[in-house]
């Protein structure tokens, strides 16, 4: 199994440690997708309200937040299909999604942060009350460090669900192929009573039990 599921990470059972894994991923898929859907609606909204008197850069650093944002709603609505018809395939797409999004995240996060603490201090003495700077800068950083935390145990429940599926998968190839291993296996009894032929052994026998090819008994 790649995508290095097979490191040492925590598998959880259950998602917040009471909802069933596999619910609690399509809940927080359903949640997201409509966060993203209203989130668009809104940069919409505020683009149509201030189009004419935003620069052209603005608009376009907007249009590339929507962008992104329609890019997660596909990778989205990905997770919530691979969790409904219990796909691994699709679930290992949306684990490599999250993965890349997550690192991106935070290089744009750290990048905000940085700029954030630049622009207080640009501005500390132009202000002579400096709490709006320190609250703005602290909410900005605990909503930064929460998306962070959320999407990485997302991940992890993502993970978790994607080996769960694995070891279900191996369990039923290890069924079938005893199934029919068993099927296979004919007495010996049988063979020298019953004459037949099986498509799924090599030679016919007959009567007395032997191979009726040059290669004798098989």
């Amino acid at each position: 199994m790649d995508l290095k599921l097979r490191r040492e990470a925590p598998v959880f059972k259950r998602c917040c440690f009471c909802i069933p894994l596999r619910r609690g991923l399509i809940g927080w898929g359903y949640a997201k997708l409509l966060l993203n859907i209203l989130t668009i609606c809104y940069i919409i909204f505020i683009m149509l309200l201030v189009f004419f008197f935003l620069p052209i850069k603005y608009i376009s650093i907007y249009i590339a937040v929507v962008v992104s944002i329609m890019i997660d709603v596909a990778f989205t609505g990905l997770l919530i299909i691979a969790c409904h018809k219990k796909n691994f395939k699709l679930l290992r797409i949306s684990y490599i999604y999250s993965i890349v999004w997550l690192t991106l995240y935070m290089m744009f996060g750290a990048y905000g942060l940085t700029s954030g603490a630049i622009r207080m201090v640009s501005m500390w003495n132009y202000y002579k009350s400096h709490k709006f700077l320190i609250i703005d800068l602290v909410a900005t950083s605990a909503f930064v460090f929460a998306s962070m935390f959320l999407q990485v145990y997302v991940i992890l429940l993502t993970r978790s669900e994607a080996i769960k599926l694995h070891n279900q998968s191996l369990e039923m190839q290890f069924v079938n192929n005893a199934a029919e291993a068993e099927a296979r296996c004919v007495p010996a009894e049988q063979r020298k009573t019953e004459p037949y032929t099986d498509e799924k052994y090599s030679a016919p026998y007959t009567e007395n039990g032997h191979d009726s090819s040059e290669h004798g008994v098989y």
